[in-house]
C-alpha cells in the first residue's frame, strides 16, 4: 500500500521538471543492480549509447555480485560498483555514501535501468541533471524522460523503448559479454582434458541474486541427473557448472545419476572461463537464470526450462523453450514477485526435455 502513495506524492512533487534531453552528453552513467542476467540485457543499449555518443565518458553503476557480466566490455569505460546488501538490505548510512560517490563523479545523463522508484530518486539525490529511465504503475516520478513499463514483452525492447525515446536507433538485440584471452586458454584446457565426444552442459542451480532467490525458477535437480545419464548413454560428454553457491545442487545431480562420469566443474571456474567453454559446448540446458543469458551472450545454443517466469518476457530469442503453461502458468508479476503461482516445475517431465535437447544437437 505505500508505493502507490509514494508514487502520487512523487508525482506532484516532480510535477515541473527539465524535460530538455543534453544535446552533447560527456559523462554518461548507466545504472543497473540484480543478476547477472540484468546486466547482460542492458549490454545492447550500452552498445547503442556508445555509439550515439562516442566521445562521452560512460560509467556502469552496478552491485559486486554482477560485476563481472559488464567488465571487460569496450564500450564502458569504468565499472562503478557497490556491495549489494547496502541496497537490498536498506543501509541508509551506506546508501547515503553511494550518492556521495556518485555526485562526485558529477554525471550529466543517467539512464536508470531499474524499475524501482528508489533508484529514480538516488540518481535525483546524486545530482544527475538529467535522468531517462522507466515508469512502471507511476514509479517514474523523479526521471525527467520516463518510459512505460508493463512486462508484457521482452526486456531487451524496452531497452529499446528507452533508446528511442532520445532518438537513439538501431539498438542491437544480441547481448555482448567479453572473454579474455586468459579464460579462454583455461576453457580449451579443461575441453582437452574432458571433453573426448560433443560437451552438453548442464546447469541446474542460479536463479539467485542479492535482491532474491527464486528456487521455483530451478527444474529438480534428480531430473537434472536422469538426463545426464540419457546423454552419457548417447556418447556426449557432461558437464555440469554453476557457481560455488550452487554446490549442493551440483551435489544433488550427481547423487541422482546411475553413471557417475559427468564432469563437475560446479564452483570452479569464473564467470569469463564458464562462459568460454559454454561458447565451445554443443549445448547449454539450464533453467531461466542468469547462466541462460550468458549462454545467449557468447551465442551458445540452448535449451531453456520455463515455469513460473515468462519466456516472452526473458528468453534469449535464440534458445529452445521447454514450457507448459497448463502445468505451470506463468506467475511472475512485473514487480520480481512470484503471485498465485500454481504448479511447479517437477511437472516438467524428463521426456519433453529430452525432446527438445535431442532436437537442438541434430
Amino acid at each position: 500500500m505505500l508505493r502507490p502513495l509514494i508514487c502520487f506524492a512523487g508525482n506532484i512533487a516532480f510535477l515541473f521538471k527539465n524535460r530538455q534531453i543534453p544535446n552533447d552528453p560527456r559523462n554518461i552513467a548507466i545504472m543497473r543492480s540484480g543478476g547477472i542476467g540484468d546486466v547482460l540485457m542492458s549490454t545492447p543499449l550500452v552498445k547503442a549509447i556508445r555509439q550515439e555518443f562516442p566521445k562521452a565518458r560512460i560509467t556502469y553503476l552496478v552491485g559486486e555480485w554482477s560485476a563481472d557480466a559488464i567488465k571487460g566490455n569496450p564500450n564502458v569505460d569504468k565499472v562503478m560498483t557497490y556491495r549489494d546488501e547496502i541496497i537490498f538490505q536498506q543501509h541508509r548510512k551506506e546508501v547515503n555514501k553511494l550518492i556521495q560517490r556518485i555526485k562526485k563523479e558529477k554525471f550529466d545523463l543517467a539512464f536508470v535501468l531499474d524499475k524501482a522508484w528508489q533508484w529514480n530518486v538516488l540518481a535525483f539525490m546524486a545530482k544527475i541533471p538529467f535522468r531517462i529511465g522507466f515508469d512502471r504503475n507511476g514509479e517514474g516520478f523523479a526521471l525527467n524522460l520516463a518510459v512505460p513499463f508493463d512486462g508484457s514483452k521482452y526486456e531487451l525492447e524496452y531497452y529499446r523503448d528507452l533508446a528511442s525515446a532520445i532518438e537513439i536507433s538501431n539498438v542491437p538485440i544480441e547481448m555482448e559479454f567479453n572473454i579474455s584471452e586468459r579464460d579462454e586458454k583455461k576453457a580449451e584446457q579443461i575441453i582437452k582434458k574432458h571433453a573426448k565426444n560433443k560437451t552438453v552442459i548442464l546447469i541446474p542451480g542460479g536463479a539467485k541474486n542479492p535482491g532474491q532467490e527464486l528456487a521455483a525458477k530451478r527444474w529438480p535437480p534428480q531430473y537434472y541427473g536422469r538426463l545426464a545419464d540419457e546423454l552419457l548413454s548417447r556418447k556426449y560428454q557432461v558437464v555440469i557448472l554453476g557457481a560455488k553457491t550452487d554446490s549442493e545442487i551440483c551435489k544433488a545431480v550427481i547423487r541422482n545419476m546411475k553413471k557417475k562420469n559427468a564432469v563437475n566443474l560446479c564452483g570452479k571456474l569464473n564467470l569469463g572461463q564458464s562462459a568460454a567453454l559454454m561458447e565451445n559446448s554443443a549445448l547449454v540446458v539450464t533453467h531461466d537464470s542468469g547462466p541462460m543469458h550468458l549462454a545467449a551472450a557468447v551465442k551458445a545454443r540452448i535449451v531453456a526450462i520455463f515455469g513460473p517466469t515468462d519466456p516472452g518476457r526473458f528468453a534469449p530469442p535464440a534458445a529452445r523453450v521447454v514450457q507448459d503453461t497448463r502445468l505451470v502458468p506463468p506467475s511472475y508479476d512485473i514487480y520480481g514477485k512470484l503471485k498465485n503461482q500454481r504448479g511447479s516445475l517437477a511437472l516438467i517431465g524428463l521426456d519433453m526435455v529430452l525432446k527438445e535437447v535431442l532436437a537442438a544437437l541434430k
